[in-house]
């Protein structure tokens, strides 16, 4: 309160000078009002956009209320109505200023970010976008997180997504992967593959610090065939002339805020602009403790594609035609590099029909499983709450596979 109340008095201070002595009051009101405004839309854009990708958040805070403290103390001094206690109110407040700076510890702000992080912290930084933190476990594990939820580390269902739609692509050249995170998908997409991949990353601190998943990323980022853009996503893929073979969006939960929009049926209906006739999106499905948020992602993606299937590991695949899988041409891709050959074994793929396997249902199945609910959209991101409100899954299984009898077989062209 001792350090609000001078921040409250600066508006009140200004305005009482400005009008001192003016019989007409209403401009003098009204350019006090602008210019608040201004400051603050000024403040918020410098805060944003400078003071904390350079201090981070806690200098930043304490060099704001240091302005602020200075601004009240100058005002307080030079006003001409205020005759007595000017010296005990403005020591009063620097004073209070300096002590709550002493007892309240340099990295405060970190260790509070990073309270429920139990390994050790090996990166630490705040952007413009977000507070991002890599920890490191007990086996050398590192672990990516974003906002204080654990978004990336290695592990196999990354690496199903740079796979699948490969496997099942007759011979892509070209593909966008949305969200670096670890970076293992898009290194298996490029240097496995040799493909040409575009990364939209929306955070600089996420590709500052990919450096620590390099083992597991193949070096992705030193990668020729890899390509990285420091921006939104969906103002990638808007303006973007570039037509893809494969787009796999493997970004943040929906309950943060900003990634929210890249579960939208907006969204979906631009990266379908952007698919080739023959191409294949892939969509990462988080998995979530209610069923009901579950259907909302399920039945936004299949209004935009008509032709969907699910697989293992939470992968939504989307396509403009009817897939057709051509069995022999995944075990001629497999067959024909003994790196990519061992990889695949690593994760129970020998053959496409092993690949298969990990078919979980087609557009059929997944209305009849959505049916019952509306469509995420820009104005109405029911998810980005209602994932929030529920929590996301501890586990990697998804709440739409049912059980091993129910697995759908595919239509001919599948079989």
């Amino acid at each position: 309160f001792l350090i609000a109340f001078p921040f409250g008095m600066i508006f009140p201070l200004a305005l009482k000078m400005l009008l001192s002595g003016k019989s007409k009051i209403s401009g003098y009101v009204g350019l006090g009002y602008t210019v608040n405004t201004l400051g603050a839309m000024l403040g918020a854009l410098v805060t944003g956009l400078v003071l904390i990708p350079i201090l981070g958040a806690q200098k930043s805070i304490y060099l704001v209320s240091f302005v602020n403290i200075a601004i009240f103390c100058l005002l307080f001094i030079y006003n001409p109505l205020l005759k007595t206690g000017k010296l005990i109110v403005i020591l009063t407040v620097i004073t209070v200023f300096f002590i709550i700076q002493m007892f309240i510890p340099g990295d405060y702000f970190e260790k509070t970010l990073a309270s429920k992080i139990k390994e050790e912290i090996v990166f630490f930084k705040e952007g413009i976008d977000g507070t991002v933190i890599v920890s490191k476990t007990e086996d050398d594990i590192y672990l990516l997180w974003i906002n204080g939820l654990i978004t990336a580390f290695p592990c196999e269902y990354m690496r199903y997504r740079a796979h699948i739609p490969v496997l099942l692509s007759a011979d892509p050249k070209d593909a966008l992967v949305v969200g670096f995170g670890s970076g293992v998908t898009l290194g298996v997409m490029a240097e496995f593959y040799g493909i040409k991949t575009d990364c939209v990353e929306i955070s600089k601190s996420v590709i500052e610090a990919g450096g620590f998943f390099s083992k597991y990323n193949h070096n992705a980022l030193n990668s020729n065939n890899v390509n990285i853009f420091i921006m939104d996503a969906r103002n990638f893929v808007e303006f973007t002339k570039k037509k893809y073979d494969i787009i796999i969006v493997d970004s943040s939960q929906p309950a943060l805020a900003y990634a929210s929009s890249l579960f939208s049926k907006e969204f979906y209906k631009i990266c379908h602009n952007i698919l080739k006739e023959d191409g294949i999106m892939l969509q990462w499905m988080p998995s979530t403790k209610d069923t009901i948020d579950s259907k909302i992602l399920v039945k936004t993606f299949i209004n935009v594609f008509d032709n969907s299937y699910f697989f293992h590991g939470d992968n939504m695949i989307g396509t403009k035609k009817p897939l057709r899988v051509d069995l022999k041409a995944i075990d001629s891709k497999i067959s024909q590099n003994e790196i990519i050959m061992r990889e695949l074994h690593s994760l129970n793929i020998n053959n496409g029909k092993d690949l298969l396997n990990f078919l979980i249902a087609d557009k059929d199945s997944l209305a009849k499983f959505a049916e019952d609910v509306p469509v995420i959209t820009d104005d109405r991101p029911f998810i980005e709450f209602s994932v929030f409100r529920n929590g996301a899954a501890n586990d990697h299984d998804s709440t739409i596979i049912y059980s091993p009898k129910d697995i759908i077989k595919m239509k001919s062209g599948l079989n």
